[in-house]
């Protein structure tokens, strides 16, 4: 996988994110953004949120306090924490799902779903004037041995889940950074363990899915729920509201075997050209699963200063890595190196959480086969740098405002 990036800070921070193939990620210090109220929207979600309180209790449904501050603000995206919810539910059960959920499709009231919140697409996982859906309170992770399966609530993240179970030796397929929700499931999901295994949505066993009426039905990919079963598997939250999870467990052992190796490195701009050519030749000749890689052309700005950072972080499950797969990458000019066996716990924080607010993003990606010539990758990144280098960078000062604004 080929990630370009270029992030806009008011400070030094760098920032490595990896999300799809080939994209373009803009991510920029914003102001509060407050949308248009519609006053007969805003009163129609008031009093079907009134009534979904009166059901469930102030507890699980908020219109206000501190609980529903933070949480109206904490999505990833400053895109996606303008909107501001008529009301969070946050639910306990299924139940309360269903409760919910059967009051909005009556009323017609707008709704948005969070799990993680860590979603870079601007109105995925927000709303204005309607009813906000926040998992904080459904987080458990289970493993049956019997059936060699682990049950996700939709509120526990990545790395929660992977702390919780590494005891076991299992874990479920999910992402690359500990911060990233469930949601992540229902678009289809890359992991370490992908060239293995596939993507994170193929170890779904079974789903209990709220539909829009309200009602929970479990899908699974023989029984009559089949259709809905298959469509969550990158249909995102368009087709209902998952409250669970049960997964294939993966066998990737305890923290304490270090049967991975791996780590990161970063090269200077000198590199580029060495790494894209290497790039273009791992994605087309090399078939083994369990080589892992992610390639990460960045730019990183402090003021008007624009400093390229390419970051790769490769994994391979074995004990060491193969020099006719990663030999390329290891011979190229670096400015700092990182390797060493690893857990596969470990292999998920190296890059960080992922937990960093304050910032907005707009995601835009292109994919290209193995097949396409390495002339094709240069062509890319320099259309990419040069815009990358053109776009209009905002001082700290004009960010600091922005913020008080």
């Amino acid at each position: 996988m080929m990630i370009l990036q270029h992030t806009f800070h008011p400070s030094p921070i760098m920032r490595f994110d990896a999300y799809v193939l080939a994209a373009s990620i803009f991510n920029a210090t914003i102001g509060r953004i407050t949308p248009r109220n519609n006053d007969s929207t805003s009163r129609s979600a008031f009093r079907t949120c009134r009534r979904i309180q009166s059901a469930l209790g102030p507890d699980v449904v908020q219109l206000s306090g501190a609980e529903y501050s933070a949480t109206a603000s904490s999505a990833w995206s400053l895109f996606n924490a303008a909107s501001q919810p008529t009301c969070i539910v946050f639910p306990q059960s299924a139940k309360d799902v269903q409760v919910a959920m059967g009051a909005i499709f009556q009323d017609k009231i707008h709704y948005a779903v969070q799990s993680g919140g860590h979603s870079a697409m601007t109105g995925w996982n927000t709303v204005q004037d309607g009813v906000l859906f926040f998992f904080s309170r459904m987080k458990n992770a289970s493993y049956d041995a019997v059936k060699d399966t682990i049950t996700l609530q939709p509120g526990i993240r990545w790395g929660e889940a992977l702390t919780e179970l590494e005891s076991l030796g299992v874990a479920p397929m999910g992402g690359r950074f500990g911060d990233v929700g469930t949601g992540l499931l229902l678009g289809g999901g890359l992991s370490y363990l992908s060239g293995e295994h596939g993507f994170s949505s193929d170890a779904y066993v079974e789903l209990d899915v709220v539909l829009v009426t309200g009602k929970l039905v479990t899908a699974t990919a023989t029984n009559e729920y089949s259709d809905l079963f298959w469509a969550l598997k990158g249909g995102a939250n368009r087709f209902g509201i998952v409250t669970r999870y049960e997964v294939q467990a993966i066998h990737t052992g305890t923290n304490a075997e270090k049967n991975w190796f791996g780590g990161f490195i970063m090269y200077p701009n000198s590199s580029a050209d060495a790494l894209l050519q290497a790039t273009e030749k791992f994605v087309r000749i090399v078939s083994d699963p369990r080589a892992s890689l992610l390639m990460v052309f960045g730019y990183t700005a402090n003021g008007t200063e624009v400093t390229p950072i390419h970051l790769l972080s490769l994994f391979y499950h074995g004990s060491a890595l193969p020099e006719p797969i990663f030999g390329d990458f290891l011979s190229i000019p670096a400015t700092l190196t990182q390797l060493s066996p690893v857990s596969y716990v470990e292999a998920n924080s190296l890059l960080g959480p992922g937990a960093d607010r304050g910032f907005g993003h707009l995601f835009g990606a292109s994919a290209f086969n193995n097949s396409v010539g390495v002339e094709t990758y240069f062509t890319s990144f320099r259309e990419f740098s040069d815009y990358t280098l053109k776009s209009k960078i905002p001082s700290p000062q004009m960010c600091s405002r922005s913020r008080q604004s």
